[in-house]
């Protein structure tokens, strides 16, 4: 769908594409028109151009979206499990409300919004490099897709907590997941300074400060909750 009327005049009637029509009716009117060979060659290619360019830009924005709404549901679900590892850790009557309100939204939480976005997020991450293969060549992305496997692998480990968490809530502890929340914080930092950056950033170097600053995240955590015991 174009969503940019795209006006041609022939013998000054104008004429639009207000609904993207088939590409090749409008490739058919171009040759109809009054104009040189060239010209029309011309008209044809941007049409083409533009269509490519809306079609990518489209599939573009849903990943995105989706990529945005998994890393929420990720972060919100591990701060979920530190209070679900609290509560199992208090006394009745307020362990078992706390322990079952908690079931239920991480229930929730994890199979409506954090999965679905999970698999839109590869679907169209697959569609783009399907798009544009080119990328499959570049060191940035291949790192960015090591990192993506490593968010995958995360999310397999929540899922193997929120049943454990259930089943046998005292074997997790707060700082644990607390730690644990943290993981895609370094994830996304990657990510983002990958995608920005791409080739003027410096892989090895690049690489070692953002594990660094995971490992960082992670002693000042642990640092906190001793704090606070």
């Amino acid at each position: 769908m174009c969503p940019t009327p795209i006006v041609f005049r022939k013998d000054g009637v104008s004429i639009s594409d207000k609904h993207g029509e088939n590409i090749q009716e409008l490739s058919n009117f171009i040759r109809e028109l009054k104009i040189s060979h060239a010209v029309q060659g011309n008209l044809t290619v941007y049409l083409r151009y533009f269509y490519d360019m809306e079609y990518y830009t489209i599939i573009k924005s849903l990943h995105i979206i989706f990529v945005v709404t998994w890393f929420a549901g990720l972060f919100y679900m591990f701060r979920l499990f530190v209070y679900h590892a609290e509560a199992a850790r208090t006394e009745e009557p307020r362990r078992s409300i706390l322990m079952e309100q908690y079931t239920i939204m991480e229930r929730r939480l994890w199979y409506a919004i954090t999965w679905p976005s999970c698999i839109l997020t590869l679907i169209f991450g697959i569609w783009l490099l399907v798009l544009n293969p080119g990328f499959l060549t570049q060191p940035w992305m291949h790192i960015k897709l090591t990192f993506v496997a490593g968010l995958l692998v995360y999310q397999l480990y929540g899922q193997r907590v929120l049943k454990g968490i259930r089943e046998h809530p005292l074997s997790y502890t707060s700082i644990g997941m607390r730690m644990m929340n943290e993981v895609p914080t370094v994830i996304l930092i990657a990510v983002v300074f990958l995608v920005v950056m791409k080739s003027s950033f410096s892989w090895i170097w690049g690489t070692l400060g953002i594990l660094g600053t995971g490992v960082l995240l992670m002693v000042v955590v642990k640092m906190l909750s001793a704090k606070k015991d």
